[in-house]
């Protein structure tokens, strides 16, 4: 599986990580200064899942 960090503002990728299966990786290292909103994209077997992080969640 893939994810991608992309600033939404301005749809510039701030960092894509491939995840292996049974192995961690860190998503740091990757600046988010004057980014309001971030989207995550998940590519692959979670590309129909959905997240929210933050405080407090809305969903509508």
């Amino acid at each position: 599986m893939t994810i991608r960090v992309i600033d939404k503002t301005n749809g510039s990728l701030l960092r894509d990580c491939t995840f292996t299966s049974g192995k961690s990786v860190q998503l740091r290292r990757f600046g988010v200064t004057g980014v309001t909103i971030l989207r995550f994209e998940f590519l692959g077997p979670l590309s129909t899942s959905m997240a929210a992080v933050g405080s407090p969640i809305a969903c509508l």
